[in-house]
């Protein structure tokens, strides 16, 4: 009888634990793919590539503080839907900091930068 219970107690402890990995990995997923692709179009922004390849917008113009820029540090994660909010500071050339804020959209399987905001 204890075996058996033993064996139960294993069986719902084990999914219970892979339950959690699961879902712990998918929301670790649904907030790095944002950062990731904020942080690439910040870093090809300040570098003068293009970042098409990160925008939903292929064309728009960059603002000229993130284009004189030396580093972000992305903080805040809002993900609602297939709407993504990135918030976080940019050290400007002369090393005064600014906030930022980078809005994304998920787009088929993919996040793109609708809107780059620096304050």
């Amino acid at each position: 009888m204890w075996v058996i219970l033993a064996i139960v107690l294993l069986v719902l402890l084990g999914g219970c634990a892979a339950l959690g990995v699961t879902l712990v990995s998918r929301f670790a997923d649904a907030v790095r793919g944002p950062v990731d692709v904020a942080n690439s179009y910040l870093d090809a922004a300040r570098t003068s590539e293009r970042v098409d390849e990160w925008a939903c917008q292929p064309g728009r113009a960059i603002p000229d503080r993130l284009e004189h820029s030396q580093r972000q540090q992305l903080r805040n994660v809002e993900v609602v839907n297939r709407a993504a909010t990135v918030q976080g500071t940019l050290t400007l050339e002369d090393g005064s900091r600014a906030s930022i804020r980078v809005e994304l959209e998920r787009l088929a399987e993919s996040w793109c930068v609708t809107e780059v905001e620096v304050r």
